[in-house]
């Protein structure tokens, strides 16, 4: 949780706030009177598990409150797309609208929704339903109904997101063994194995041989297999990075890995199980306000997506950049 609730973040307020079944659409919006200024946004992943129970509840829960306006938007193959149409719902709400962005799936779902969402005066409330959950875990969130159970038993605080080339991340930057694990993850996998998937990618990639791992040339010369600036304590579905991150945290966390050899991966591997990265002396741990990620032979991952975009690249943080809501306690 973070260490305190701030009053006035970002420039905005942070203060506490306080059936029937949506029909299966793309976009839904259901108009309520003009004397109300609550506007909700239903941002919903089809992967997600159970994706038309949790929209239908979350749908119903939101039509018993005073809201002005109710829309469902529903997720795409698009990246890019989805987060067009959000933009563009956000872009619609009238100056003095309060809105809220209600996320229904995993990191990769935030993360779009935070592109939207850190540039406007638009609060997330996260539904962990998909692999990772790492953004809701350390918001103290693990049962998707929590909203629905507490309604009044809420707050709203301002965490800090990082970026890089123009895009946001909420968990993590990463370059090497992140995205070598992404073709690791196979649909079987993360279906049966959850958040544990990460971790058998992992272990995959270890029995790759030597001369088809990563290897990522800093400005200095040093070669390395991974590099995660990260504002999240986890990564990777619990993955621990940078365990003593804030939620409004000033600075990165900076883990490298260099390429050693594969019994001595392993042993730095049992210290990131046992979240005591640190420990490790095989690990390269720092703080800073940013960071040059990657080289230009390697892709860069943003909270387990690839962007497109080789390194090197500058990282840096957003203090409190994102407004979310959480619970209480």
């Amino acid at each position: 949780m973070a260490r305190r609730i701030l009053s006035n973040c970002c420039g905005w307020s942070c203060n506490t706030t306080s059936k029937r079944r949506s029909p299966p659409s793309d976009v839904i919006s259901t108009g309520r009177s003009s004397m109300q200024t609550k506007s909700v946004a239903l941002y919903v992943s089809t992967l997600a598990e159970d994706f038309a129970q949790r929209r239908d509840a979350y749908h119903a829960f939101f039509q018993q409150q005073s809201v002005a306006a109710l829309t469902v938007i529903e997720s795409t193959s698009e990246r890019h797309l989805d987060e067009a149409r959000l933009a563009s719902w956000a872009d619609a709400l009238q100056a003095d609208t309060e809105a809220e962005l209600v996320v229904i799936g995993g990191d990769g779902s935030i993360s779009i929704a935070a592109q939207v969402c850190v540039t406007r005066k638009i609060a997330i409330t996260a539904v962990p339903s998909g692999t990772g959950n790492d953004f809701a875990r350390a918001l103290g969130i693990s049962d998707w109904r929590w909203r629905l159970q507490h309604p009044q038993g809420m707050r709203m605080l301002c965490r800090s997101v990082g970026t890089v080339s123009g895009r946001y991340f909420i968990n993590h930057a990463g370059c090497g063994i992140s995205v070598a694990m992404q073709r690791l993850q196979s649909k079987r996998s993360r279906r049966y194995l959850a958040r544990y998937s990460y971790l058998w990618a992992l272990l995959r990639y270890l029995l790759v041989r030597p001369a088809k791992r990563c290897r990522i040339i800093d400005d200095k010369g040093q070669h390395w297999e991974f590099q995660v600036a990260a504002v999240n304590s986890d990564i990777g579905g619990g993955i621990k990075v940078y365990p003593k991150a804030q939620l409004d945290t000033e600075v990165l966390g900076i883990l490298q890995v260099p390429r050693i050899s594969r019994f001595r991966q392993l042993g730095a591997l049992f210290w990131m199980l046992r979240k005591q990265p640190q420990r490790s002396r095989k690990l390269a741990f720092h703080e800073a306000p940013s960071f040059t990620l990657g080289d230009s032979q390697n892709l860069i991952e943003l909270d387990g997506d690839t962007t497109g975009h080789y390194g090197p690249a500058e990282v840096t943080v957003v203090p409190q950049g994102l407004r979310v809501y959480c619970p209480e306690n």
